[in-house]
């Protein structure tokens, strides 16, 4: 127990050795780039945090449905192990009585549903990255639109607006 302990310490070293300088660095930028956006023009900041919120929200229900499908690839994956080395065991009783066909179709149908529930996992993926990038996109588009429409009301000077959108 005395070892184990030792080794989830060196573990939690090294992964605050290699991953905490980095978030801090992290935070502490996209906090910084935050307040300047806010300072040159904060609809900027308010657009980027309704996109990060919607994006948060759109990742959660998919992870929810992923984790459903993951599970169902799972089971469906089990069955067909199982049901292979079931007729590899009785490989030799299979032929005697001839059935073999039998065993092998009830095989491939339960290859055929592992398959088609990976599949629909895939399909979801890519639905999910469909949906986050058209949101990412919309919310650039967005960003633009209200950029142009600040500067040509001239709510807004020119360098500041540069400024807010590089950020």
């Amino acid at each position: 127990e005395m070892v184990t302990r030792i080794e989830e310490s060196d573990t939690l070293a090294i992964f605050l050795c290699d991953w905490g300088p980095s978030l801090v660095v992290g935070t502490s930028v996209v906090v910084t780039a935050g307040i300047f956006v806010a300072y040159a023009f904060w609809p900027f900041l308010a657009i980027a945090l309704v996109s990060l919120v919607l994006s948060a929200v759109v990742a959660e229900v998919f992870a929810t449905h992923q984790r459903r499908l993951s599970r169902d690839v799972f089971e469906h994956s089990a069955l067909q192990h199982a049901k292979l080395v079931e007729v590899l065991r009785g490989l030799e009783a299979v032929r005697l009585i001839g059935a073999g066909h039998l065993m092998f179709a009830e095989a491939d149908r339960l290859s055929g549903r592992a398959n088609h529930t990976v599949m629909r996992q895939q399909e979801w993926v890519i639905l999910q990255q469909l949906v986050q990038g058209t949101l990412v996109t919309a919310g650039t588009v967005l960003m633009v639109v209200v950029g142009y429409l600040a500067l040509r009301a001239g709510a807004v000077p020119p360098a500041a607006m540069t400024s807010a959108l590089a950020l």
